[in-house]
């Protein structure tokens, strides 16, 4: 009784922190504004214990890559260029000046480092390997163990799978582990690039300057920011700088350098050059592009954003029905990234992932980006008993997922009802795509 209250308790306390507005989350915790950027600690959260008789038989997993640098290489160079040219000037103030040195600091561990997998990042999925082997050890133990992994081709996803999969073979050597990265997994690891065969061109990608959304984003993000303030504390003649919208594109390189300082690979507070408010509304904005690229938005458009993730989670199914069914694979392991599990969330109904904003003003709060955060994981976990009976939980980040499925087990529902509900699911993803045009193709 006492264990069933601590985790009601838990949970209550988790329904909490996730119905906090997002600027007063953000105003506690200022790295929650680096939303995707953002990095967990996932310590161990309370977990619903099995139906008697049930032991766990299989894992299926799909991780996104864990914390890694910036992924521009030329915003790099430019905040170094801009800050090195304003010094050369006499253009910085005290507060410029301290940037200018903290940068400075920063550029030669960042330079041409865009996009890679850090240190906090390795470590991160071997963490996550570490704790589900010791919460699921039987499935791990002996001389048959057979694991199956994949990766997307982005050198983070490789890292990020060559990492968790280095601690599961510390756990026992003996463990048969198959790792792929190849062109031939990516149409399912990330069903929004061409390798999709239900992608048109004008489809691709996650910041697809084609989509319907394109520019209502970009009317937003102009008047969400105002970066006279900003230059005014960092350029002692700030009206060299709002020329050619040379500060807001300072404020935003500091923006995203702020965001990731977090993901590892160099020191520095960079969150103290911007305001609580610069913080929030940046948030913002790079929030609305996430929910309008791959989330629940129907105010631009009727899914087709993320309706592509079918491909993803109709492979999942049939792996799954063909993995039980062999006995052979104690677990499928799938390394990719944030939009799969975004979209993934939305197919699935998951509470908290499914709900449309009435306004882009309403999106921050009931939608945020910084719940995917670097090293984000989405696990269903397999149970059988002595008769053959089947049951199935998924985990978001080691948190357990509920569904709009009958159970009397819920968290844990029966395969079969999991698996219809989500064909169902995977079917309604397939009429959007079909009644649904691909954007046309504009000047970006």
């Amino acid at each position: 009784m006492k264990k069933a209250f601590l985790l009601i308790a838990a949970a209550l306390l988790c329904a909490a922190a996730l119905a906090q507005p997002a600027r007063d989350a953000i105003e506690a915790n200022r790295e929650l504004a680096g939303g995707i950027y953002y990095v967990d600690d996932f310590s161990y959260r309370p977990q619903a214990p099995a139906p008697k008789g049930y032991k766990p038989v299989y894992i299926s997993h799909y991780g996104r890559h864990g914390a890694r640098y910036f992924d521009s290489n030329a915003e790099f160079t430019a905040l170094h260029n801009l800050l090195e040219d304003a010094a050369a000037k006499d253009n910085l103030t005290p507060l410029g000046k301290d940037l200018y040195e903290q940068y400075a600091k920063a550029w030669p561990l960042i330079r041409m480092r865009a996009g890679d997998l850090t240190d906090v990042g390795w470590n991160q999925h071997r963490g996550i390997a570490d704790r589900m082997v010791k919460s699921f050890p039987k499935l791990f133990k002996g001389k048959k163990v057979r694991v199956e992994a994949s990766s997307t081709i982005a050198t983070r996803c490789i890292m990020s799978m060559a990492a968790f999969c280095e601690r599961l073979q510390e756990f026992n050597p003996s463990m048969e582990i198959n790792t792929i990265s190849s062109a031939a997994c990516m149409g399912v690891l990330n069903p929004f690039t061409a390798y999709n065969p239900q992608i048109q061109p004008t489809d691709e990608g996650y910041a697809n300057k084609y989509a319907a959304w394109w520019p209502a984003l970009r009317a937003y993000s102009a008047k969400e920011v105002d970066p006279k303030p900003f230059a005014a504390r960092i350029f002692r003649d700030p009206s060299r700088m709002l020329e050619g919208e040379t500060a807001s594109k300072c404020l935003r390189y500091v923006y995203h350098i702020a965001a990731t300082r977090q993901c590892g690979g160099f020191e520095g507070d960079f969150w103290k050059y911007l305001t609580l408010d610069e913080a929030y509304a940046k948030f913002r904005e790079f929030n609305l592009k996430m929910y309008l690229s791959k989330g629940p938005d129907t105010l631009v458009q009727g899914g087709r954003q993320w309706a592509f993730v079918n491909y993803f989670m109709e492979q999942l199914v049939n792996d799954t029905d063909a993995d039980l069914a062999s006995g052979d694979i104690s677990a499928r392991l799938r390394f990719g990234h944030d939009i799969t599990i975004i979209s993934a969330l939305k197919l699935l109904d998951v509470e908290g992932w499914n709900v449309s904003a009435r306004s882009f003003d309403e999106v921050a709060d009931i939608w945020q980006h910084y719940r995917i955060p670097m090293g984000a994981n989405l696990q269903f976990i397999f149970y059988r008993n002595g008769k053959g009976d089947v049951l199935v939980r998924a985990m978001l980040n080691e948190r357990d997922l509920r569904f709009p499925i009958a159970s009397d087990t819920a968290p844990y529902y029966r395969w079969e009802d999991f698996r219809a509900f989500a064909m169902e699911r995977i079917d309604y993803a397939k009429h959007i795509l079909a009644t649904t045009k691909a954007p046309s193709k504009r000047k970006k």
